[in-house]
């Protein structure tokens, strides 16, 4: 399923818990015009490219959970997330070395358990 494009009007928005869904499409590039959001949970849905290029534009973006996503890799946009304390991405089917995975300098909290990942 899809996300109303309508969710780039909450203009005040600092969490968003859209967990345990059957989306499947990424989050519409409207995200980018929520500039106080600091909290994305996605966790159990079927999405496996959850970010447009917008997600960037979010500065405030502290906490994102992926966890339960079939994401093979590491999304792009997450390089982008310069303010990224907090990534939960368990349970999803994340594959290669770990060692050549990359991340925003600012995590402080990194949770890739229960995948496929090699040393």
């Amino acid at each position: 399923g899809a996300i109303p494009t309508e969710i780039g009007n909450l203009s005040s928005l600092r969490f968003l818990n859209l967990s345990n869904n059957e989306l499947t499409d990424e989050l519409p590039s409207e995200i980018g015009r929520l500039s106080s959001l600091s909290h994305i949970d996605l966790d159990e849905n079927q999405m496996t490219d959850p970010f447009p290029s917008e997600v960037s534009q979010l500065s405030n973006l502290k906490d994102v959970n992926l966890s339960g996503n079939p994401l093979t890799v590491i999304p792009l946009e997450i390089k982008t997330m310069t303010g990224l304390e907090i990534l939960w991405m368990s349970r999803c089917s994340l594959q290669g070395s770990i060692s050549g995975l990359e991340f925003p300098a600012s995590i402080r909290e990194l949770n890739l358990r229960r995948n496929q990942l090699t040393g």
